[in-house]
């Protein structure tokens, strides 16, 4: 992909889809636009299925990615399915299908088991823990399932003991606790390490939080409103490091190095909150006070989930969030400490959203969203991030590469809402200063 220079900003409604085209603020080089095209496509799923999850991955052995997603409300034709939707080129999905995993899933995790380069899809839910291998071809082996009352939580798949094979780590409302099943290499795992909690555990991730070579873990407990610490041993046991007070009804978290300090930070988004807060890494295991950033902007969010990726191709990570009943938001990172809140896209009556999955779909080379919907639009919006190059800050409207009455409206429509991406000159502040910018920029002309 071409190396564009960021210098620009810029918003625009894609009717009838789950979100908006969006242009950040400038930081050095990187994707100028952020914008996500009209090749956006929203696929309806039969009314029943409940997308609390979704994942992408390359399941056919053709190297398109396809989406994987959860069927927690026992729709489709099987009360123990996945929804599996096979790309067929340039981000485009075909019909969809149901592959009984024998549980009823809630959340699903596309990963390669068994190292033969292929992914594999597994399952946490209602009954359990279940996995099925690849074949390659886009069929899968007979299920294996471990039983247990999982319930509501997450699953990942990392190597938690060192030794160069995939291991699942295992959370849920009915599991007090953290379940690791420890992998050989080969699809087949030993049966779960069990770590003992005071409390049902809901979000889930894992990083090595005090530098010993070993992944810790970070959870949050839905009826607590806390979160803690466990720092792994190496082996999949885990001891408490560090609890402390969040917000009311955390349901995800994401650990990533926001601010470029090389310590993992975290982030947490809650159910009942129009919120996510981030706390810093110390480097030994704890993390600083949480510094709360709303994703609301008009009506109310209550975002469900989170992931963490560079949409705009700046190197700084932004916070997507599977704001439930606004649509999907984007904080955009900044240097240091700070993230721009674009908005909430909930155009078309996106209310629902319950989950969120970045990638490359049509493999231009920049990140594009998936949002599971599972309130009054049962299905999954994917959002194309087409990227387009702007010639300058006043560049704002589509299409780019001119200045011309539509980049000025929209400005004007910006500023006088004190949307943030009016402050083109990145003072922190929506006032005259920007007018200046955008004025002295647009009658200098595209260079």
């Amino acid at each position: 992909m071409a190396s564009f220079k960021r210098n620009g900003t810029g918003i625009r409604v894609a009717a009838g889809l789950a979100v908006v085209s969006v242009a950040s603020t400038a930081f050095g080089e990187g994707c100028p636009g952020l914008v996500f095209s009209n090749l956006s496509a929203y696929y309806d799923f039969p009314s029943g299925i409940g997308v609390i999850s979704a994942q992408v991955g390359e399941l056919t052995g053709d190297g398109i990615p396809d989406i994987v997603t959860s069927d927690s409300h026992n729709g489709g034709v099987s009360d123990y399915a996945v929804v599996v939707m096979h790309g067929i080129g340039n981000g485009v999905l075909g019909s969809l299908s149901y592959l009984d995993v024998g549980i009823q899933p809630y959340m699903v995790r596309v990963a390669d088991l068994d190292a033969d380069g292929d992914d594999d899809i597994i399952a946490n839910g209602s009954g359990g823990l279940a996995y099925r291998l690849s074949n390659g071809d886009g069929t899968f082996a007979t299920p294996v399932i471990w039983w247990y009352n999982a319930g509501f939580g997450n699953v990942l798949v990392k190597d938690i003991n060192n030794d160069g094979a995939m291991d699942i780590i295992a959370t849920g409302d009915g599991l007090s606790g953290i379940n690791v099943f420890i992998g050989h290499g080969d699809g087949t795992f030993d049966d779960p390490i069990y770590t003992h909690m005071d409390t049902q555990t809901v979000g889930l991730d894992i990083g090595d939080f005090d530098h010993d070579g070993n992944l810790d873990a970070v959870l949050v407990h839905f009826t607590l409103d806390r979160a803690t610490v466990m720092l792994g041993d190496g082996t999949g046991s885990f001891v408490e490091s560090q609890r402390f007070a969040i917000g009311h009804h955390p349901v995800s978290t994401k650990v990533a190095d926001f601010d470029g300090d090389g310590e993992l930070d975290v982030v947490i988004a809650y159910n009942f909150l129009d919120a996510v807060d981030v706390g810093y890494g110390n480097g030994d295991g704890t993390f600083g006070a949480m510094i709360r950033h709303e994703t609301n902007v008009g009506g109310f969010s209550y975002p469900q989930s989170i992931e963490v990726n560079d949409l705009d191709n700046d190197g700084y990570l932004d916070i997507i969030t599977a704001a439930g009943y606004s649509g999907p938001t984007i904080l955009l990172g900044r240097p240091g400490r700070g993230f721009l809140r674009v908005r909430n896209y909930g155009a078309g009556g996106a209310v629902g959203i319950s989950s969120i999955a970045v990638a490359d779909l049509n493999l231009d080379g920049v990140m594009d969203v998936i949002a599971g919907d599972t309130v009054l639009n049962v299905g999954v919006h994917v959002v194309i991030n087409s990227c387009e190059e702007m010639c300058s800050h006043c560049d704002m409207a589509a299409p780019y590469g001119d200045q011309d009455v539509s980049d000025v409206t929209l400005f004007a429509s910006l500023f006088l809402d004190n949307n943030p991406i009016a402050d083109l000159n990145r003072d922190d502040l929506v006032d005259l200063g920007d007018i200046v910018t955008f004025i002295t920029e647009f009658a200098s002309g595209c260079p």
